[in-house]
């Protein structure tokens, strides 16, 4: 029996995979948006982070760095979460190797403490001669970071209102 986490999982799974495809930049922006909107859908995200860490970070940042500070924290945890499940999805070590060497240095500047651990293990994992678990390993990983992407996501909303002055994305369904 598949649980609402598990179906939500496998959908990330599958866009993050149609990422990887060689599609066009407004399926991609599609892409991007359906991977979004799934992240409202992930377990609360507490003790995501350590909040000493995190909080003096955002502290030594200053009001004024620490939104563009989260606003990057989250396009570069996008990119390797996009890297690491196509790297994942292709076997390719050398680019798990890559995408969780990124990962530790994020998650623990921010004390993301348990991706951090998860990032160390799948990264030593992918340095052993015949790595086996690293499509499950990955996963979890993936989850995690999708996890720390809602967390940041979610600071970011709090220190930074909507400006009254914003015009909501609108779709054109139209037929062409």
């Amino acid at each position: 029996m598949q649980t609402r986490d598990t179906l939500m999982d496998t959908l990330r799974q599958r866009l993050r995979a149609m990422l990887a495809m060689d599609i066009p930049p407004p399926a991609q922006d599609a892409v991007h948006d359906m991977l979004a909107l799934t992240e409202a859908f992930l377990a609360p995200a507490q003790d995501v982070v350590d909040r000493r860490t995190f909080d003096g970070l955002i502290r030594l940042a200053g009001p004024s760095v620490a939104p563009d500070l989260l606003s990057q924290l989250d396009r570069d945890l996008g990119a390797v979460e996009i890297g690491l499940s196509a790297a994942l999805a292709e076997h390719d070590i050398k680019a798990i190797r890559q995408r969780t060497h990124v990962l530790i240095a994020l998650a623990g500047s921010v004390g993301a403490v348990e991706l951090h651990a998860m990032a160390v293990a799948v990264n030593s994992a992918a340095h052993l001669p015949q790595p086996t678990d690293l499509p499950p390993l990955g996963q979890k990983l993936l989850h995690s970071t999708a996890k720390l992407r809602a967390f940041v996501r979610g600071e970011l909303a709090a220190m930074v209102p909507p400006s009254p002055f914003a015009q909501p994305k609108v779709r054109d369904t139209s037929p062409p």
